[in-house]
């Protein structure tokens, strides 16, 4: 190789995955094997692929090879494999959520023609936790007891429900707090009527903490969501409409507190038309599982870390955070999300608008043609010019959002459609 210019430079020539003590084919069959278990959403840990690589050395009588921590490394390096954390769970395949996705928007866009809908809401509670403590930390090599100091709150919470439009609006954000009930049944609903569900002294601290603050908070023994105030919020953001008014949708999961007699009755005093987000599918047909709850709860760890932090610069001690706090971060963490933040919700949905793969025929958009044409007609959409400076789609944006469809990893395609106002 030296006495030739163009490799006199090199010192040694090996090409990837000689010298292993598995041969390529031998390598090769094991990548099949996890490659197989994938596509049928098998998970591979690192022990399977120990006893997997140790059962086709002993099947090629290639003894003493024991598949070390070293290998898997290698291994995974050599054919482009590592070590994911899951980022969902179950039975369903990508393929049957997707046909559920084009179901979803295909029923919702009907009915927004039909009922001359004016505005397209998603509204989803999720916990807020006192805590929020890391599944791993960095160690020493070999320690066998990790210990991690917190305040012993990680398992307490709030529950807040979140509300946004189609136009990136977010509204006030529905707080449930733990609050005793009284052993006083009379006085009990005097709390419920006047100081939502909390006792007089109670009833203090909460205005006191969600004073200048744009919260809405409310109190059961639970702290978590029922009938009644899935009629508190209803009353809260549409008690000021009519029967009479021009329609808008409301996108609720399956949770049975959403569906009740009264709730659907009062919404309908309201005209508002509830629609149900599919069970088992909100992690890919509503928008506040989509784009919205990711950069919420990244916030609220942001803070929950600078609040450990100030605690060990002035106290060496870990304390738990006051609910006043809590109720804080959520509040800044909610008025933060930017505006395509919450619109992306809606587009990676479909529900606002198309997704075209680059490569696909016209036959496989969405909403069609027509579709869109009718909405276009029943003033549910217009459309307009999408500049550069929109950031819809952006792949730098808060919600994480890239230019791809989040299901099946096509290029979404701005056409310029819009919500109208």
């Amino acid at each position: 190789m030296a006495s030739q210019q163009s490799t006199a430079s090199q010192r040694r020539e090996r090409s990837q995955g000689s010298a292993t003590t598995l041969s390529r084919d031998q390598e090769e069959e094991v990548v099949v094997w996890i490659n197989q278990l994938r596509k049928d959403g098998i998970p591979v840990s690192a022990t399977m692929l120990r006893l997997k690589a140790c059962q086709v050395a002993e099947d090629a009588g290639i003894r003493g090879f024991h598949a070390t921590w070293s290998w898997r490394r290698r291994f995974l390096k050599r054919h482009q494999l590592s070590t994911r954390a899951r980022t969902r769970q179950g039975q369903v395949t990508s393929a049957e959520a997707e046909g559920i996705l084009l179901a979803f928007c295909k029923r919702v866009l009907q009915r927004i023609i039909a009922h001359n809908v004016a505005m397209l809401y998603n509204a989803d509670q999720t916990a807020v936790f006192f805590e929020y403590i890391p599944r791993t930390t960095i160690s020493k090599r070999g320690e066998k007891t990790v210990w991690v100091r917190c305040a012993g709150k990680e398992k307490d919470r709030m529950t807040a429900m979140l509300l946004g439009d189609w136009e990136g609006n977010k509204a006030a954000p529905f707080v449930v707090l733990k609050a005793q009930s009284s052993r006083i049944s009379a006085r009990q609903v005097e709390n419920e009527a006047l100081r939502h569900g909390f006792g007089k002294r109670s009833w203090k601290a909460v205005q006191k903490a969600t004073q200048g603050r744009n919260l809405v908070v409310y109190g059961n023994p639970k702290g978590w969501w029922n009938e009644k105030l899935s009629l508190k919020f209803l009353a809260y953001h549409f008690g000021h409409r009519s029967a009479s008014d021009r329609p808008v949708m409301l996108l609720w999961d399956d949770m049975s507190a959403h569906w009740t007699q009264a709730v659907l009755d009062y919404a309908a005093s309201k005209a508002v038309l509830h629609e149900k987000v599919p069970p088992k599918f909100t992690f890919c047909c509503q928008p506040a599982d989509v784009a919205w709850n990711k950069p919420f709860k990244d916030r609220l760890r942001a803070r929950w870390f600078q609040h450990l932090r100030n605690d060990m610069a002035t106290m060496q001690r870990v304390t738990a955070p006051k609910k006043h706090d809590v109720l804080q971060w959520l509040n800044e963490a909610w008025a933060s999300l930017s505006v395509s933040t919450i619109v992306n919700g809606f587009v990676k949905c479909g529900l606002l608008t198309r997704h075209i793969p680059a490569d696909a025929p016209v036959e496989s958009v969405v909403a069609d043609a027509a579709l869109i044409a009718a909405l276009e007609r029943s003033r549910a959409l217009d459309q307009r010019t999408t500049s550069e400076d929109d950031d819809v789609g952006d792949g730098e944006n808060d919600s994480g959002a890239v230019d791809a469809d989040a299901n099946t990893g096509d290029t979404v395609v701005p056409t310029g459609w819009h919500a109208a106002a």
